[in-house]
């Protein structure tokens, strides 16, 4: 009885012990609210029903993104959003300013509360610019304060 009541005892703090890195989980929160929202997307205007993965050109612009991703406390987060079709290549930001301060922090893998973290992600998309849909690329940077 001692035995069994040791090892649930060390299954137990074994698991409830773990660490949850939230840098990392803030960051796909943001990159998956972009992906599969319709922050960017093509979203029907008769069902609503959204679209991931085709990107409505007329929503993507850095106003957008600042209107959805309001911060009331502090500017934590930022992103860069770059979409290549067809040899041109569009960017926008969300936080340009905070983007510029934290990018070089994070890009040099400097350590500590002050610094930031980044996250890169790359998807194949369809870029829909009115009825016309062409095949593109949407790259996603992200960068998060440490503090």
């Amino acid at each position: 009885m001692t035995v069994a009541v040791v090892v649930i005892a060390f299954l137990v703090t074994y698991y409830a012990d773990r660490d949850v890195d939230e840098a990392a989980l803030a960051r796909a929160a943001y990159v998956y609210r972009i992906h599969y929202g319709n922050v960017i997307m093509y979203t029907d205007e008769h069902t609503k029903r959204v679209y991931p993965g085709t990107i409505d050109m007329s929503k993507f612009t850095s106003v957008r993104l600042d209107d959805v991703f309001v911060q009331r406390t502090g500017k934590r987060i930022a992103s860069e959003l770059t979409l290549s079709s067809d040899g041109v290549t569009t960017t926008i930001y969300n936080d340009k300013r905070t983007y510029d301060q934290y990018l070089p922090l994070a890009q040099n893998a400097v350590a500590g509360v002050g610094s930031a973290t980044m996250e890169t992600v790359t998807w194949p998309v369809t870029v829909k610019t009115g009825e016309e849909r062409r095949p593109g690329t949407l790259k996603i940077t992200v960068v998060r304060s440490n503090s």
